[in-house]
């Protein structure tokens, strides 16, 4: 018996068997800096048997005599985070091979390899020590960088050349992205300067250094910029998959060339801009546009309203070009044509709305419309028309205080006097300077009190509306109608 107690304790002291290892490792961004904060992911994708060889979890196969090593069943996985060197450190992992992933702070993968983990000392191709240098690993498809081994010293130098560039210029645009939200133009063009040194073959560059200009009110130099942009366009984009996009690209800088020459009153050259831009454009109604709008101010009503027609035929949508279509028209003494056309322009106004529910652009755009279309209902004595165009047009517009005071008119005008008054404190809620309103406001008032005049519940308030539109303008067109109406409601009967 106490043969078998010592062999037992023989057995029980035998040095065990060690089955993980302690991986380490740096990680270099791409400018060959430390990573900090990037997260290590090994996945284990297989474990060695007892004779050495590799068996995949994956696809596991089983081991009834129970000699190998744990098989089948998921992969175990670790983690582990880089410190301010770039490093990081895990202990106590299982052999076996690894997929390894790295991703940045942000959690985007940067980097992925398969390595084997082991006894660095009994087995060959194991590597417990992982280092990934960035600036010498080669961009794949995903964004996954791929490892360079194969390389000789000149081809190396030229990748941790493109590396360190493609990072700088990724600083940079988030750095510019901060800059144009900000409306900090100096800084923008500071940025764009730098990402340009840096890689002078990008046409975006040059479309928002061009754009910068001209926010900044610098014409002159916006032109160059955007010439520039369309060449570097041109060729780079000959081969672009997406043709149509490329035209488009190509054609939206010529625009904004166009719209440079156009703050410089230059007319002639800003139309020869948007008729290019127009050729090239698959959709050339945007670019007709712009020749239609710069035409409406610097040439003959004529003129400006065949190219507005051309806007409208390539693009029926764009509800852009009948506002200034119906404005020309409405000046040129077209009244019938003005308004077939704001409505036109209403209904694809509304259709965009429809789509794009939140477009503070297109709402101001179709309530000034409306407010239009509503005038000339009234002039045509369409008054129901106009009082449905007025009241939408005051929900719609940027200054509802004009259609308000419009169809405060308007009810005037058919003799529906409570609604008037209504429509007029609506008017002068939106903007309580709005001399009109109050004697309009007031004029609906004494007409409701006839005859009864001064002794009229509602004089007092016919008075103060009185007194404050001569406050708000003393020699106002209505000033002399105004004091003759005090007059009234103060002379006895």
């Amino acid at each position: 018996m106490a043969i078998h107690s010592l062999m037992l304790l023989a057995v029980l002291m035998l040095p065990a068997q060690r089955w993980t290892a302690h991986v380490s490792g740096r990680i270099l961004d791409r400018e060959g800096k430390p990573l900090v904060n990037a997260q290590i992911t090994y996945k284990q994708i297989g474990q060695f048997t007892n004779g050495g060889a590799m068996v995949s979890i994956l696809n596991p196969s089983p081991d009834p005599t129970g000699t190998g090593i744990r098989q089948g069943g998921n992969g175990r996985v670790y983690k582990a985070k880089t410190g301010k060197n770039g490093e990081f450190e895990l202990i106590g992992v299982a052999y076996g091979e690894y997929a390894i992933e790295i991703a940045d702070s942000s959690g985007k993968r940067i980097f992925r390899t398969n390595r084997l983990v082991g006894d660095n000392e009994n087995q060959k191709n194991i590597s417990n020590v992982l280092d990934v240098d960035l600036s010498s690993a080669v961009p794949a498809p995903g964004g996954i960088n791929l490892t360079t081994d194969k390389l000789n010293k000149e081809q190396l130098a030229l990748v941790r050349e493109e590396n360190a560039n493609a990072a700088k210029i990724n600083r940079l645009i988030r750095a510019l992205r901060g800059t144009l939200d900000a409306q900090n133009w100096p800084l923008s063009l500071d940025l764009l300067q730098q990402l340009l040194a840096v890689n002078p073959n990008r046409w975006e560059f040059y479309q928002n250094l061009g754009a910068i200009y001209i926010n900044s009110g610098r014409y002159q130099e916006a032109i160059p910029a955007f010439e520039k942009g369309v060449e570097v366009a041109q060729r780079t984009l000959a081969n672009a998959p997406d043709q149509d996009q490329a035209k488009t690209d190509i054609s939206n800088m010529m625009i904004s060339e166009g719209d440079a020459y156009l703050r410089l009153d230059k007319l002639e050259e800003a139309v020869a801009l948007y008729n290019k831009a127009a050729a090239i454009a698959p959709s050339p109604g945007v670019a007709y546009f712009h020749a239609c709008n710069a035409q409406a101010n610097r040439s003959t009503a004529e003129a400006a309203m065949a190219v507005c027609h051309r806007a409208i035929t390539a693009d029926p949508d764009l509800w852009e070009s009948y506002q200034v279509l119906g404005s020309l028209e409405n000046g040129s003494e077209k009244p019938a044509d003005a308004l077939a056309t704001y409505e036109r322009g209403v209904e694809a106004a509304r259709k965009e709305l429809t789509s794009n529910p939140s477009s503070v652009h297109v709402k101001y755009g179709m309530g000034q419309m409306l407010n239009a279309a509503g005038d000339l209902y009234s002039k045509g004595k369409r008054y129901d028309q106009a009082i449905a165009a007025f009241a939408e047009s005051a929900k719609l517009s940027a200054y509802a205080a004009l259609p308000y005071l419009n169809l405060c008119a308007t009810y005037y005008n058919v003799k529906r006097l409570p609604d008037a008054v209504t429509a007029c404190d609506q008017a002068i809620a939106s903007d309580p300077t709005m001399a009109d309103a109050y004697f309009l406001k007031a004029s609906a008032l004494f007409a409701q009190g006839v005859p009864a005049q001064a002794h009229d519940a509602s004089a007092p308030e016919t008075r103060a509306m009185l007194h404050k539109y001569l406050e708000v303008a003393p020699n106002g067109r209505y000033a002399s109608a105004a004091r003759e109406m005090l007059y009234k409601l103060d002379s006895p009967r």
